[in-house]
């Protein structure tokens, strides 16, 4: 595995977010976080750690990714929480990196 390059300005803050089956709250959950972030700095980016979905929640990850380049998604192969988030963490590109729940 590759660390991601560096093509622009590294954010302050990397908040990393495994999910996992959650198509019903991902939406809502990630729209709130980019506004409470918002709300203090812009130097962020939002990696959403999807690891072996079986519900919309890819699908749903992807659509905030294009919609917003400040929020990222991969796809881990397998259910797998902590290869997930050791995998988000990898590819975090700010200063400061957080890991966090999507339920927040």
């Amino acid at each position: 595995l590759q660390r991601p390059a560096m093509t622009e300005a590294a954010p302050e803050l990397s908040v990393v977010i495994p999910v996992y089956n959650e198509e019903g709250i991902l939406e809502v959950s990630v729209r709130e976080l980019v506004a409470g972030l918002e709300a203090v700095t812009d130097a962020f980016e939002i990696i959403l750690a999807e690891n072996g979905s079986k519900d919309a929640t890819p699908a749903l990850a992807r659509a905030l990714a294009a919609e917003d380049p400040r929020v990222r998604t991969f796809s881990y192969p397998e259910p797998n929480y902590g290869g997930a988030l050791r995998e988000g963490i990898f590819q975090a590109r700010g200063r400061f990196v957080v890991c966090e729940e999507i339920d927040l």
